[in-house]
Parts: structure tokens; sequence; C-alpha cells
């Protein structure tokens, strides 16, 4: 314990984040992404899993909400990760391990769109070959500003979504997509009208999509896991 105190002494503590000196390279491709569950977990210096803020003598609960692990909670304490003072320590990530999925509402209107534009049994987008072209110039110009191309995606969008659609590749009839409620969030439907006859006989003619919220998500009580297996 001593030891890492006094290597603790000799370490520079700043907010600003770690930047590897390795010289000029050239950037080949760049994406941008969610992180997965595993690299989270891999970032997180501990799995919270209990819902306590402070035990009866009024210190941090481990594996709780405010485990010293993840920075100190006030001006008094010291971080167990870096052992910076509340001044110093930067924060050090935690994670929840849920029971079940849980949707991101960041990404419901994102995910929405997306569905009201492809096919649904190809996932191809429901715009014919001209019109497919017409757009993806638009969208490709580096002229068109930020706004516009927004503008010009919604016009995509609706045009997609208006009305019952058969994909120009497979036949498929698509039909609206919608939010339905909270526990429901997402409603993909197709409706075939009886004087249409271009039905493809591999397809059924009505094709309905509920994904709900699972009804253990409803009842109450800890909806997080715990605690960490230890031989994981």
């Amino acid at each position: 314990m001593a030891a890492s105190r006094d290597q603790a002494q000799n370490i520079l503590f700043t907010k600003q984040p770690f930047v590897e000196d390795v010289g000029p390279r050239r950037i080949k491709s760049m994406q941008f992404t969610v992180q997965s569950a595993s690299e989270i977990s891999k970032m997180a210096e501990v799995q919270v899993w209990k819902g306590q803020y402070y035990d009866p003598n009024r210190k941090p609960v481990e594996d709780g909400l405010l485990d010293p692990r993840m920075g100190p909670a006030n001006k008094f304490s010291e971080c167990a990760t870096c052992h910076g003072r509340f001044s110093d320590c930067p924060g050090h990530y935690g994670y929840l391990k849920l029971a079940l999925p849980v949707y991101n509402v960041g990404y419901l209107s994102t995910i929405l769109d997306i569905l009201k534009c492809i096919c649904k049994s190809c996932s191809r987008i429901l715009l014919d070959e001209k019109l497919r072209k017409d757009f993806l110039k638009k969208m490709r110009s580096s002229k068109m500003e930020p706004l516009k191309k927004g503008e010009l995606m919604k016009k995509i969008v609706k045009k997609c979504n208006s009305k019952a659609v058969k994909c120009s590749k497979c036949g498929y009839i698509n039909g609206l997509s919608s939010i339905f409620a909270f526990d429901a969030f997402i409603i993909s439907k197709t409706v075939v009208k009886e004087n249409e006859s271009s039905i493809p006989s591999d397809k059924p003619p009505v094709h309905f999509t509920y994904v709900r919220r699972n009804k253990r998500q409803g009842q109450k009580g800890n909806s997080v896991e715990g605690p960490p297996n230890v031989e994981e």
C-alpha cells in the first residue's frame, strides 16, 4: 500500500485525455459507431450492481453508484483507482449489466426512418432506380449544406413511406412503419388490397411485425444483474 502511494505521488494528474505520441501516420479510414458491450466493460473499472449510494456509516457502498473506484465522492475522499484527490481525478467508468435488453431512445427515430426506407424482405431502399440515383447524387454533393441534406432526407423518408410500396428488386409489398407506444416501439405493417395481383407467391400477403417490451421489464424489482461472475 505504501509503495502504491509513493508511485501515485510521482504521477501528474490531469483531466486531459492521454494521447500517445507515435509520430505522424496516414489515416486509412475512420468509422463512428456505438461502443459494444465488451468494449464498455473493458474500459470500466467496476461493475455496478448495487443500487445504494452510502452505507449506514455514510461511506460509499462498494459496487454501488458511488464506488470509490470510479472516483472520489467528495473533496475529502481519495480515488481507489488512481489515488487522486477530488480536484485531480478525472473520473473512471463503471457499467451496469442489465438483465434484459433495453431500447436506446436516442436512436429510435433513426431506426424508424431506416425501417421506413428499406424493403422488409431484401433491405433495398424503396425507390426506383432513377430516383435513387438522383437522391444519391444530391446527398453526395459537397456544395449542399447540412440543413438542406436533412430536408432532403425527410423527403426520401416521406417518399418511401407515404403508401404501400412495391420493392423494385424483389417485388415485396411494403406498408407503413411507425412507433406505436412506449412498450411497443415499432410496428411494420404490409397491407395489400384485394385488387392487387402482383404479390410474390413465396411471400405472405399481410406481414405484421410487433416489437414489444419484455413483460419482465414491467415488474417491480432490480433489473440490474449482479454480483459479477468471478470466473469471467
